[in-house]
């Protein structure tokens, strides 16, 4: 399942919402003719459920005409307002977040606009009594392989 979700917002706070767990969802966002200095804000809440982390993709694109030279910065945040990541991409377990966009205005005639999409992608984490059974079970692939080989040299050994 694929979900499209598109906001155009001027707002400086937007609420996006809870992303569910089960589909690839993606958001686009946008602000246009911003001449002071700003800060937006975009909240989200990733669902909770079992065994799954949020693949998270940011594209970003800002105005190349007429908009000077825009001082312009872009992150997510977690709730308590510590920055989970500033290159564009992460991965985030659920709970609550916010993406932001800070930027100098360029004053009148001389405005800014950006626009971008975020789309966050599920996948699963194994829980840790699945990753402790891999491990057993590798343990013992490992020790069958030794063993053989031990026998195989004694067998050469005694011929």
């Amino acid at each position: 399942l694929c979900g499209l979700l598109s906001f155009a917002t001027f707002a400086a706070d937007s609420d996006w919402g809870v992303i569910p767990v089960g589909q690839e969802t993606t958001i686009s966002f946008a602000s246009y003719d911003i001449t002071k200095n700003f800060t937006d804000q975009y909240s989200f809440t990733l669902q909770a459920g079992t065994d799954s982390s949020y693949a998270v993709a940011v594209t970003f694109d800002v105005c190349n005409n007429g908009c000077g030279n825009p001082d312009l910065s872009y992150g997510i945040y977690d709730a308590t307002g510590q920055l989970v990541s500033d290159s564009g991409s992460a991965v985030l377990t659920s709970g609550t977040y916010y993406f932001q966009v800070k930027g100098t205005g360029m004053g009148a005639g001389n405005s800014v606009d950006y626009s971008g999409n975020i789309s966050f992608m599920v996948s699963a984490v194994p829980e840790p009594a699945d990753l402790m059974l891999m491990l057993v079970g590798t343990s013992c692939l490992a020790w069958a392989v030794k063993r053989r080989r031990q026998r195989a040299t004694q067998l050469v050994g005694a011929h």
